[in-house]
């Protein structure tokens, strides 16, 4: 199942106690007091086990793993149940009422154990629609203004933050190949769900955590796969078809279809293409070689990625 991993609540200052507010501050941990050029305090941040607390005149902020709160790591897979435990052990640490908190982010995410290094599926996946792609060596990114999906290596990623932190991890918690699909609604919430407002028990209600789950699911299939070229397949029986192969399977094989689209950015950039119907028209045909059904074939990877993102079921 695919599970609530980082969340942003915002609880009203004015619907919270002096007293609330003192107990909350002696919890944190790592604290900082901030005042304006008058003196005056502003706001105090520090930390709730893994949660980022900020606590200013008009609100009281968290922002953390729900996931990490609730077991130390987001290695786990949880459920409904397990992140309805977690948003009630927030509250009971914090001493505040949270479930008309207003949620302003919400990531959900998935571990998959792969056959292989999770970085080598990396460049099968392409592009998705009204989103840029960023792509490192063990991460790929889908970015807009709002939102982002996220494939990448759950085992160097849990590394690096311990390395940060100053910390280690057991590294018999992590398993071999472990990869992490993620999709992150980092703005626009309400306007995006059809909300008035999205709160912590917005978040426990079943039907919403089924429609969340989906569209985790839909935002990877609407990811661009890279496919194999089958040189011998029915779909080729002319010359000019053959040469589109060919070009397919050194878009695909050779340059990578990432090199690919980056090219066409920077021709775009610099003003080479006539106009910008021709740089889409270069973007549609990358897309067309590298994913024809004429031409190509699902490989091995994107088949196993594809079965194992398409397997997962929501836990309430």
């Amino acid at each position: 199942m695919a599970s609530y991993d980082t969340i942003h609540l915002k609880v009203p200052r004015d619907s919270v106690s002096d007293g609330q507010v003192s107990y909350l501050t002696s919890k944190l941990s790592g604290t900082s007091y901030h005042q304006d050029q008058w003196g005056e305090p502003t706001w105090t941040g520090g930390n709730l086990e893994n949660m980022k607390v900020t606590i200013s005149n008009n609100s009281i902020k968290f922002k953390g793993s729900a996931n990490k709160f609730f077991y130390g790591h987001n290695l786990t897979n949880i459920g409904l149940h397990d992140s309805c435990l977690a948003f009630e052990k927030l509250q009971d640490e914090s001493q505040l009422i949270l479930k008309d908190a207003q949620v302003t982010r919400i990531d959900v995410g998935h571990n998959m154990k792969m056959d292989y290094k999770p970085e080598l599926y990396i460049s099968y996946l392409g592009d998705s629609a009204r989103y840029k792609t960023v792509t490192y060596d063990t991460s790929k990114y889908w970015k807009n203004a709002q939102r982002q999906t996220v494939f990448y290596c759950k085992g160097t990623e849990m590394k690096s933050a311990s390395r940060k932190m100053g910390s280690t991890i057991d590294p018999n918690l992590i398993e071999p190949n472990l990869a992490r699909l993620e999709h992150r609604w980092t703005k626009g919430l309400n306007s995006r769900f059809n909300r008035n407002k999205i709160t912590i028990q917005t978040l426990t209600e079943p039907d919403f955590y089924v429609q969340i789950h989906e569209m985790w699911k839909a935002e990877y299939e609407a990811i661009q796969k890279v496919h194999k070229v089958d040189f011998f397949s029915s779909g080729i029986s002319t010359g000019k078809q053959f040469f589109d192969s060919m070009t397919a399977h050194c878009l695909i094989e050779y340059m990578g279809v990432d090199n690919a689209g980056q090219i066409i950015n920077e021709m775009n950039a610099k003003g080479i293409f006539k106009n910008s119907s021709e740089c889409s028209r270069a973007r549609k045909r990358l897309r067309e070689l590298s994913s024809s059904p004429r031409l190509t074939y699902e490989g091995e990877m994107v088949k196993e990625l594809n079965q194992k993102v398409r397997m997962v079921e929501p836990c309430i």
